[in-house]
């Protein structure tokens, strides 16, 4: 589904690119706070709580690994996965010094989370995040910004102590083995 297509099934809603994100774990609200900026320059923040990441975190990780298919049979899919991940990790690195985190200033445009939409499109997912008014965010990925994303969002889960069971073993191993 196109990203016309996509706008076309949910009529009356205004869709929101975001173009920046920035993830923090919020220790005394025991949330990820995620700053988000749109290509309008609107801002919010939407809070992901644990029960809300353990019900995306699945679903995401099914996506990347069925865009990357499971056709090369020389090599073990896991060892694979982890190592596009580093690769994605890698290069989110070299580019974050040019990007600037989003910084919100009072809470009038707080959401915390209760439902994130999925859609698949071609070349990769877009997550549809609720707001007032008939509107939602849209955060489109590739497969590799999916990566980098899924990257920020476990280092979070681990700032915050949160049980690792959702990730598979593909994304943790790779963090025990010192590849990150």
């Amino acid at each position: 589904m196109t990203m016309n297509q996509c706008i076309a099934t949910m009529q009356n809603i205004q869709l929101l690119p975001i173009k920046t994100v920035t993830l923090r774990y919020d220790q005394k609200e025991d949330r990820i706070a995620m700053a988000a900026r749109t290509e309008q320059q609107e801002q919010t923040l939407f809070w992901l709580t644990s029960r809300m990441c353990r019900k995306i975190i699945p679903p995401l990780v099914k996506s990347l690994e069925q865009s990357e298919g499971r056709n090369q049979q020389l090599v073990d899919p896991s060892l694979a996965m982890a190592c596009r991940q580093n690769a994605a990790e890698w290069q989110h690195k070299e580019q974050q010094p040019n990007e600037v985190p989003v910084e919100l200033e009072g809470d009038e445009h707080t959401v915390l989370l209760e439902e994130i939409q999925m859609k698949q499109v071609p070349g990769g997912l877009i997550l549809l995040f609720p707001l007032a008014q008939n509107k939602k965010a849209t955060l489109k990925f590739t497969p590799g910004e999916l990566r980098q994303w899924l990257g920020i969002l476990y280092k979070q889960f681990a700032a915050a102590g949160w049980k690792m069971e959702v990730w598979p073993e593909w994304f943790t191993s790779r963090i025990a083995s010192g590849m990150n």
